[in-house]
């Protein structure tokens, strides 16, 4: 695992929050499928906020996108946060970072990027 890894923990009703922080490697990955595997019985929907991700290496990416076990639960995923978009597995949920929505009349548009 990188040393520098870290996932925060916490769960409001249903749904269940993951915060990962630092680097994403082989063994970031493992950690992360572990925690998931550990908390899929206790919670409806999962949402893990990348936003503090300092980096994703494509190992990492490889090992999580590809587990069993990870394709299994990709329906109650939500992803968030910069690096939401490469990380989410078919299947998951991906919400945009608030700067590539834009607002108007209470309604959202996504920005497509050029």
């Amino acid at each position: 695992m990188a040393s520098n890894f870290r996932i925060f923990c916490h769960q409001n009703r249903d749904n269940l929050h993951l915060k990962l922080m630092g680097d994403f490697d082989g063994s970031s990955a493992y950690e992360l499928i572990n925690t998931l595997k550990k908390y899929k019985d206790i919670a409806g929907k999962i949402f893990i906020d990348t936003y503090f991700l300092s980096s994703v290496h494509s190992f990492g990416l490889d090992i999580f996108q590809k587990n069993y076990t990870i394709k299994k639960l990709s329906r109650i995923l939500t992803f968030t946060g910069n690096y939401g978009n490469r990380m989410a597995p078919h299947g998951s949920i991906l919400l945009k970072p608030k700067s590539e929505v834009f607002h108007d009349n209470n309604n959202r548009y996504p920005i497509k990027k050029a």
